[in-house]
């Protein structure tokens, strides 16, 4: 777990922007919202301060902007779970990759049925049966030794 700040506030996720001490899924939820910017062109929660953006992500209900770019039910639901604001019920790295994106852009779910989730870390070099056991600097992220 870390406790530092770094980067832009509106990537950033609730506990981080609270200084709370977080994990890997902080990344999920920086994702998320990379995702839900390139898909609708705009970021999910949007303020001008770090304050008001606490607040805004605390009292607004996530919404998928469907007449913006009619995404699938995978893709909202692969969002949705990126972007749930208690980390501890976040998403996890491995379920994150379930989903699959093909050569259309489309998002699915079932990567790891597909291709198999050995398959998954032989491909990309990953470490997903660990991801969250080792400490921030403690060993590159995801990457096997």
């Amino acid at each position: 777990m870390a406790q530092t700040m770094l980067g832009s506030p509106i990537y950033m996720a609730p506990e981080i922007l609270k200084e709370e001490i977080y994990t890997l899924k902080a990344d999920i939820w920086s994702l998320g919202v990379v995702l839900f910017e390139m898909l609708f062109g705009y970021c999910p929660f949007e303020s001008s301060s770090i304050s008001q953006l606490i607040n805004v992500i605390k009292d607004t209900e996530l919404k998928i902007p469907q007449d913006v770019n009619p995404v699938s039910e995978d893709c909202e639901t692969l969002i949705r779970k990126m972007l749930v604001k208690d980390q501890f019920k976040r998403i996890e790295w491995v379920d994150l990759f379930d989903f699959k994106i093909d050569e259309k852009g489309h998002i699915t779910s079932g990567y790891k049925k597909d291709l198999g989730i050995e398959a998954l870390e032989r491909y990309f070099l990953l470490d997903i049966k660990n991801v969250g056991e080792y400490e921030i600097g403690e060993k590159p992220l995801l990457l096997k030794e």
